[in-house]
């Protein structure tokens, strides 16, 4: 009786570490158990990670119990966890990131025993068969001074199938700047990364280069020209008096009729008067500046020349009238009566001169003729002489002005016909040059 009831306690404790063995914090997985790795992503950059699933099955065909031990380890790469615990799901994971190293990391999962065991791989960065390609344009690939540059890398996998959206590209420049500075960009969904390049003023080639994961780096050449700029220069007004001003604007673009941008300086040089700001001038975002000239005490004509960098001078001119004091008739004084049908023309001249009795240049001279007054001295200008014309000389462009040369000396040829005369014995010339300055000449008829 002692021996079966001893019999029956040891059956009963069996049965009891049996179950409490089923229900401990780390069962151990028994033999015959199978198990599976799966990685998620298969292929990771460098700055990547995968997901590692384990689950396994008991002999029976269930399920790991949970709280089984797997143990994990990696030949490439950063496991967060190497033991793995099953949930209640049956499974176990975590995460492989990349260590800076490429190749294929071979995750091992297996029992705390080592009867069981299961692989997997996950590639980082490329191989032979999935490297990358970079293929690089710059639109355009010649620039000016500071003008821009958009580069275009278009990353293409092994297949020729183009990288998702996302992928890091960095770029770097041997010249100039770029937009973003830090060189990195992201691809689009067509698998392309663009980035601005600005030139700066050295003449020469910038290189720009492209790197991506493990594909080999790329580059593109641009073209820095030293291309001049092109100025239009303008005066408001053309003509004015000694010591008036005139406002200057000049207009900087490059080749193609774009704006120069903001604070390029433009030296200026002047004759015959001043400009202020003096010397130079920095251009507006609109390529735009402007000065102010000031004409000096002398007339005739003056000019403001313009110089960006190395372009072309740009000139414009500025007449600058002086004050009249006198005038001189240069005049026949006497003419043969025409006859019908034969028309005389003689040249009626007037030299402009000024207080210190210097010719004055670029003076607008107003030609007249009139009648003698009475006393034969002078001219009636109420009473005009038929349809008699001042004509341009050498031509027939009927004109009543003429401005002064260098000389101060105007002239217009004086036509006269028959008719225009028809009773008179003798004309007056009358000649005007600013307010107040005139001269007449009486002439003779034969």
């Amino acid at each position: 009786m002692r021996y079966h009831r001893s019999l029956r306690y040891l059956v009963f404790v069996s049965l009891l570490v049996a179950v409490l063995g089923c229900d401990s914090a780390n069962p151990v997985a028994p033999a015959g158990t199978s198990l599976l790795v799966t990685a998620n992503p298969a292929r990771i950059q460098i700055d990547g990670f995968s997901t590692i699933v384990v689950s396994g099955t008991r002999p029976d065909g269930n399920p790991l119990f949970p709280g089984t031990q797997i143990n994990l380890s990696t030949t490439l790469g950063d496991l967060t966890d190497t033991v793995l615990s099953v949930g209640d799901d049956g499974t176990a994971q975590t995460i492989l990131r990349s260590d800076g190293r490429t190749g294929d990391a071979m995750i091992t999962a297996a029992t705390q025993t080592g009867d069981a065991s299961a692989e997997t791989s996950v590639l980082i960065g490329e191989n032979d068969t999935t490297t990358p390609v970079i293929e690089m344009t710059a639109q355009p690939a010649q620039v000016g001074f500071f003008e821009s540059s958009t580069i275009i890398a278009v990353i293409r996998n092994a297949d020729n199938s183009l990288v998702g959206p996302g992928n890091l590209v960095t770029f770097d420049t041997t010249r100039g700047t770029l937009t973003p500075a830090n060189g990195r960009v992201r691809t689009d969904g067509q698998g392309t990364a663009e980035i601005t390049l600005t030139a700066d003023d050295r003449p020469g080639t910038a290189t720009v280069t492209a790197r991506f994961g493990s594909a080999a780096a790329n580059t593109v050449d641009v073209e820095v020209e030293g291309r001049a700029p092109v100025l239009f220069i303008s005066a408001n007004p053309t003509v004015i008096d000694t010591t008036e001003q005139s406002a200057i604007e000049i207009l900087a673009r490059d080749d193609n009729n774009v704006p120069v941008g903001a604070n390029r300086e433009i030296q200026l040089f002047s004759d015959l008067g001043t400009v202020e700001p003096a010397s130079v001038v920095r251009t507006d975002s609109a390529g735009r500046a402007t000065a102010t000239f000031t004409a000096g005490s002398i007339g005739g004509t003056g000019s403001v020349t313009a110089i960006l960098e190395n372009s072309d001078p740009a000139t414009v001119t500025i007449t600058i009238r002086q004050d009249a004091a006198s005038i001189i008739i240069n005049v026949q004084g006497q003419f043969t009566r025409p006859t019908a049908g034969s028309p005389i023309e003689f040249p009626v001249g007037a030299q402009v001169l000024d207080a210190e009795n210097d010719p004055i240049a670029n003076i607008v001279v107003s030609f007249g003729v009139f009648q003698t007054n009475a006393a034969g001295t002078g001219c009636n200008t109420s009473a005009g002489v038929g349809g008699a014309e001042f004509q341009v000389p050498g031509g027939s462009t009927v004109t009543t002005t003429a401005i002064t040369n260098s000389n101060g000396t105007a002239t217009l040829d004086l036509e006269i016909e028959d008719t225009d005369v028809t009773g008179l014995n003798s004309i007056c010339v009358q000649v005007s040059a600013g307010a107040g300055i005139v001269a007449q000449a009486p002439i003779n008829i034969l």
